[in-house]
């Protein structure tokens, strides 16, 4: 094998391994996460997945079994246009993420409250 079909199987078995937590996820779980992304997009133009499981925790969310499920839940969201990857990397902030890189990701959801007018509310 070559460097290229190297790291084009790494990427096959990322992805099989997001869907494959994405789907053993409980649906409302799912739900959850997806409304928690949504949540922290109207509120903040840039995040990481750190304050979407911030926000679970804070509703008293039960953990997911496979933390990679969360993966499958924000492809969704950028599907559905209301996020998109930057591609900028930062080190996570939560001790169970263990300072490992997470994507900063885009809202399309968010309106700046300091740019409101009347007219618009």
């Amino acid at each position: 094998m070559t460097e290229a079909d190297d790291a084009q199987l790494g990427i096959e078995l990322r992805d099989a391994a997001i869907e494959q937590a994405y789907r053993a996820a409980l649906e409302a779980w799912k739900e959850a996460a997806r409304d928690a992304i949504r949540e922290v997009a109207r509120h903040r133009a840039h995040f990481t997945t750190d304050a979407v499981w911030t926000l679970l925790d804070h509703w008293d969310v039960e953990r997911v079994r496979e933390p990679r499920a969360i993966a499958g839940v924000l492809r969704a969201a950028v599907a559905d246009g209301e996020i998109e990857a930057t591609g900028e990397l930062r080190n996570s902030v939560l001790p169970r993420g263990h300072r490992r890189r997470v994507m900063v990701y885009r809202s399309r959801l968010y309106e700046n409250p300091l740019l409101r007018t009347e007219a618009t509310g």
